[in-house]
């Protein structure tokens, strides 16, 4: 539809779990390094071989089919097994996003999102952009996953991780995922660190456990309950569209619990839910508003004379308004479950697209 889509990849769900990414992995090799070797300059160096040495540890503590596909991804990018790991747990780290649901006169959902990374993490005075986001812009990749030959779900993630921040089960529903900050400074860091040595916890990464949800719950309601209810490491704001009319939810996570969960009300004219990554009973902060511009424009584009009504279209613009496009946007993508529709782009936002 749009410019600079993003290519599809398969992963087979019916091969041994080490084998199911070199194909997607190899031809990416150099540019994958390219972004771990720069995201672990932004740590010292002992800090960095410790952290590596305790996360190599730890992976026994994943779900066996996660632990052996990361195994085969470190294989094949021959790099150590805490480093490919600690790959993995760096996309957890906060996102500036977006996310959308719309649903139109017929009562179909349609889900939108803008995935924003990097943003602080070094900037690149020579591209005008973040370092971060412009080394993992090549690695955005659509996966499908399959088994018995027949798609289950499909995602938007990075080439080298496993967990899905965004994806859509045919028939069932869709999901995405934005950072939320912890209650607490380093309540993040310090919840890896109890994972890691305390044998008993359950909580799960918040990216490991959407792709469960998408693999294993039959149906929306399914979903929804799974996604409220799961220890998590920190705290997310979960976005999922149904199959139905009015299944739309927005999921307000801290660790234990959801709360202040927001959904479509059954009888009621409301016909979007907008997350970004501030609570949504709360009033967003001056210097990252993109709640009010993404409003505005919603309602602009749906009253307006000349709309097509064509969902997809209108979401696209909506996410390619600043500033919920910015510096620090990788892709915008376009879902929907009731026919497991999935379409991503990579996007850059020239010129003045700050702070973000």
């Amino acid at each position: 539809m749009f410019s600079d889509q993003i290519q599809t990849e398969t992963v087979n769900l019916d091969l041994p779990a080490k084998e199911r990414w070199a194909h997607i992995i190899l031809p990416r090799k150099q540019k994958i390094l390219d972004f771990m070797n720069y995201a672990k300059s932004l740590l010292p160096l002992p800090l960095r071989l410790i952290a590596q040495n305790i996360l190599a540890n730890g992976i026994d503590k994943l779900p066996n089919n996660y632990r052996e596909e990361i195994v085969g991804i470190g294989e094949a990018l021959e790099i150590p097994l805490g480093e490919i790991f600690a790959g993995n747990i760096f996309y957890e780290l906060e996102k500036l996003c977006t996310s959308i649901i719309t649903q139109d006169a017929e009562g179909n959902i349609y889900h939108g999102r803008n995935l924003d990374l990097g943003a602080l993490l070094g900037w690149d005075d020579k591209k005008k952009t973040w370092k971060i986001a412009e080394l993992l812009r090549p690695l955005a990749i659509n996966v499908e996953y399959k088994s018995g030959g027949r798609v289950l779900y499909k995602s938007v993630q990075f080439a080298g991780s496993i967990g899905v921040f965004t994806g859509v089960a045919p028939g069932r529903f869709s999901i995405s995922l934005n950072s939320r900050s912890p209650a607490h400074r380093f309540g993040g860091p310090m919840s890896i660190i109890s994972w890691l040595y305390f044998s008993n916890t359950k909580a799960r990464f918040a990216s490991f456990w959407a792709r469960t949800v998408l693999e294993t719950a039959k149906d929306y309601d399914s979903a929804l309950e799974m996604l409220s209810t799961q220890p998590l490491l920190a705290p997310v704001y979960y976005i999922i569209g149904g199959a139905k009319p009015r299944q739309g939810a927005v999921v307000t996570r801290s660790k234990s619990e959801s709360v202040h969960p927001a959904s479509f009300a059954i009888n009621s004219n409301e016909w979007y839910l907008i997350q970004t990554n501030y609570d949504s009973w709360k009033d967003a902060p001056f210097y990252d508003n993109r709640r009010t511009p993404s409003k505005i424009c919603l309602n602009t584009l749906y009253n307006s004379v000349s709309n097509e009504r064509n969902q997809y279209k209108m979401l696209y613009n909506v996410l390619s308004t600043i500033p919920v496009l910015n510096k620090a946007t990788i892709y915008t993508t376009l879902m929907s479950a009731s026919d497991g529709h999935l379409e991503s782009y990579r996007r850059n936002c020239p010129g003045l697209c700050y702070p973000w």
